[in-house]
């Protein structure tokens, strides 16, 4: 294979990486430049608070004439911790593909005398297949995921929580799982929206619960609890669970990923009802809508039952939808790795210490 060509890679050539074991290099994947084009400047920024700077290489995988995935270095990476930028979204076959170039690139590295490889993926695929369903015969991909990468040379995997943080640590195996808690971000999304008195927040279920208590005892609102029933692919039925405080005039429904929006609706009508004239909001740290999801979306925020839908760009998704507010979550992310690089740093999920923009 050595003797083909990889079609389309426009990999930086220029420079080479400090010398061995003296400093860190930044890897930014194909997929990761495409889905986060100002992804660089935040991780420059980051770091440049700091008084640091990192080699860069670009777009280091492409594809042979066959279509067969091909990784390319520009440079030498001996002794360098390496930080692999990829992200793991858009159509279920771009997710495979995206996988398998982290891998390649991973492993690329590694072999060639990279000292540490650091994997950064804002949002982590197949993150809900953290366990077997009663009834079904479906591996668990999560785990899967993570011996593929640790078997790739990758030690370390910074991702943004994603509402399964504790189904998902034991099964990272030998790779270190960092989990940034996804609190930062969710703040700086609620936070303008929040009428003193006549505000208050709705975990959609159970496994939300307790980081929206966290959040309403930040911005000291009351929390009221659903719970949901699926009776299909694409459908749900909720009710509360917790007594309303009283009247609102504004009602925050918070959860960590939104798919096919058949939870978030489904709350949204059920808060409707109960909190008559309110106006229903979404927040949510993950927008990866399916083509369901995104048709509802349109039409709940078109007939008025939410009012907005406040996300983050974690997954790479930004419909133009009117009335969706998408903020750009990477410099969290890149404060985070910064830290993470710095010798004397504390552990990453200890301190997510940059904050999200507003909308």
């Amino acid at each position: 294979m050595s003797a083909r060509h990889p079609t389309g890679r426009t990999a930086a050539a220029a420079t080479e990486p400090p010398p061995a074991g003296t400093g860190a290099l930044t890897v930014l994947c194909r997929s990761f430049a495409d889905d986060f084009p100002g992804g660089l400047d935040a991780f420059h920024d980051a770091l440049g608070r700091r008084g640091l700077t990192t080699e860069v290489h670009e777009r280091v995988d492409g594809r042979f004439p066959d279509g067969e995935l091909c990784v390319d270095l520009p440079g030498d990476p001996t002794g360098a911790h390496v930080l692999v930028h990829q992200s793991l979204t858009g159509p279920a076959e771009q997710v495979d593909r995206s996988v398998l170039a982290l891998l390649a690139v991973a492993r690329a590295y590694r072999e060639h005398g990279a000292r540490k490889v650091t994997a950064v993926v804002p949002h982590l695929a197949y993150a809900r297949h953290d366990r077997h369903v009663p009834g079904e015969r479906r591996p668990i991909m999560a785990g899967l995921l993570a011996q593929l990468a640790a078997t790739a040379g990758i030690d370390t995997l910074i991702t943004l929580a994603s509402g399964a943080e504790d189904r998902l640590g034991p099964l990272s195996g030998p790779l270190n799982l960092v989990q940034l808690p996804s609190d930062q971000a969710l703040l700086a999304l609620v936070r303008p929206w929040v009428l003193p008195g006549r505000t208050v927040l709705v975990a959609p279920d159970a496994g939300a619960a307790r980081q929206v208590r966290r959040l309403g005892d930040r911005l000291h609102l009351p929390v009221v609890t659903a719970t949901k029933r699926r009776t299909g692919p694409d459908s749900v039925t909720a009710a509360l669970t917790s007594s309303p405080p009283g009247p609102a005039d504004r009602v925050i429904i918070v959860d960590d990923l939104i798919t096919s929006a058949g939870t978030m609706l489904a709350v949204a009508r059920l808060v409707r009802a109960e909190f008559e004239g309110c106006q229903v909001l979404c927040a949510a740290t993950h927008l990866r809508p399916t083509a369901t999801g995104e048709q509802r979306l349109a039409a709940a925020l078109r007939d008025g039952t939410l009012h907005r839908v406040l996300t983050t760009d974690a997954a790479g998704h930004r419909p133009r939808i009117t009335g969706l507010d998408v903020t750009a979550v990477l410099p969290l992310i890149a404060d985070a790795v910064a830290s993470h690089v710095l010798p004397d740093h504390a552990p990453l999920a200890e301190r997510p210490t940059a904050h999200a923009g507003s909308h």
